[in-house]
């Protein structure tokens, strides 16, 4: 009886030493951080550039540096298996961060772009995406970097951070695969750039890409997309400034924001569909001009209801902008209709792009003012 047990017990510790079954050895493979896509405008190919991370050897002793290769093919797959006669090794996809598309390859479509990441089980769907805008996705990643000597892990750096700038959204993979499987397909990406900073160019990530189902249709400039993001509840911080530039009445001022809700609501009321946006912010008042009195309640109270009010017609202009130029829901009307009101939405969404036209919006904003900082008195009621 003993020795079977023993037996037993030996066959039983056999199967827990068995190791990973899909085991590969680093030095046989290439760490991938990141990724361009573009497509050739003379033929169907696929265009990639891929930021692959290598071992750093230079005076500067970086533990890594990057080194970017092309590679193109008839799909997305058959360009990543083509770039092995680059690199010599098979590519490792768990740590890429970012996907940066073309504006032009945008325009035709991203479904094909981005089908192999979505179904690769060893790409991440948590993948960030980004579209180039006005430059090649070959300069996004061999541009000048700050921070990193990985183009990719510094633009994912970025993204990560946007709650302290709301200038533009962060969207994974997962999400926008989620917005393109609606009744009516929308998407929208954080767009970058290069600008110029004094006597070198940077990257900088600011606005948002629209699209109409898979295809990009335009822009935003960060101004506007800071009133987008309030929309689709997405503002975690960042700044509210109000700026006046009359000499005489100089009001400006600038909240620091700490949190904000934001509830969509549609009402159904005889025949009319009015979607009701309601904004709860918490700030507190980071700068003032001059001549914005806060000392007392009235005064506190005045700036409260100003910025209350600057903030409700910059939603309402956004909104206008967006049906006008676009006539694209990016902000999930629909989807809210959809959610709330299943039945109704079955009337409206065979003809949802007039209904959105004609969408009736109402919008309120409440701010809460938590505190002054350090300040209890703008400037010249210090004098």
């Amino acid at each position: 009886m003993k020795k079977w047990l023993a037996l037993i017990l030996i066959v039983t510790t056999c199967f827990n030493l068995t190791g990973c079954w899909n085991y590969r050895e680093i030095d046989a493979l290439t760490i991938v951080a990141g990724v361009g896509i573009e497509r050739d405008p003379k033929n169907s190919d696929f265009i990639i550039y891929l930021e692959l991370v290598l071992p750093g050897n230079n005076p500067r002793g970086q533990s890594s540096v990057s080194k970017i290769i092309e590679s193109r093919g008839s799909t997305i797959f058959d360009a990543i298996r083509n770039a092995i006669r680059i690199s010599g090794k098979r590519l490792f996809w768990s740590h890429a961060q970012i996907i940066v598309l073309s504006e032009n390859a945008a325009r035709e479509g991203i479904l094909d772009l981005l089908d192999f990441f979505y179904r690769d089980a060893e790409a991440r769907i948590t993948l960030r995406l980004l579209v180039a805008q006005n430059v090649s996705v070959k300069e996004i990643l061999t541009s000048k970097c700050f921070t990193n000597e990985i183009h990719s892990f510094e633009i994912y750096q970025i993204l990560i951070n946007e709650k302290s700038i709301e200038k533009y959204p962060t969207v994974a993979l997962f999400n926008i695969v989620g917005m393109l499987k609606f009744d009516i397909p929308y998407a929208y990406l954080p767009s970058i750039t290069i600008v110029k900073q004094t006597d070198s160019e940077v990257l900088e990530i600011s606005g948002v890409a629209i699209f109409k189902g898979d295809k990009l249709k335009g822009f935003l400039n960060s101004e506007d997309t800071k009133y987008f993001l309030y929309v689709i509840n997405e503002i975690k911080g960042g700044l509210l400034t109000k700026s006046t530039n009359q000499e005489k009445n100089n009001n400006s001022i600038c909240l620091e924001v700490f949190n904000n809700k934001t509830s969509l609501k549609p009402v159904y009321k005889n025949g009319i569909i009015t979607m009701e946006i309601h904004t709860e912010t918490e700030a507190s008042i980071a700068e003032t001009g001059p001549d914005v009195n806060y000392a007392d309640k009235s005064g506190l109270t005045a700036v409260t209801e100003d910025m209350q009010d600057f903030l409700q017609q910059n939603i309402l202009r956004v909104i206008e902008k967006v049906r006008n130029d676009f006539n694209i829901d990016i902000f999930g009307f629909g989807q809210t209709i959809y959610r709330d009101m299943p039945d109704i939405w079955k009337q409206y969404k065979n003809n949802w792009d007039t209904e959105f036209i004609n969408l009736e919006l109402n919008v309120s904003s409440k701010i809460k003012i938590r505190n002054t900082a350090t300040a209890t008195k703008a400037l010249n009621g210090v004098k």
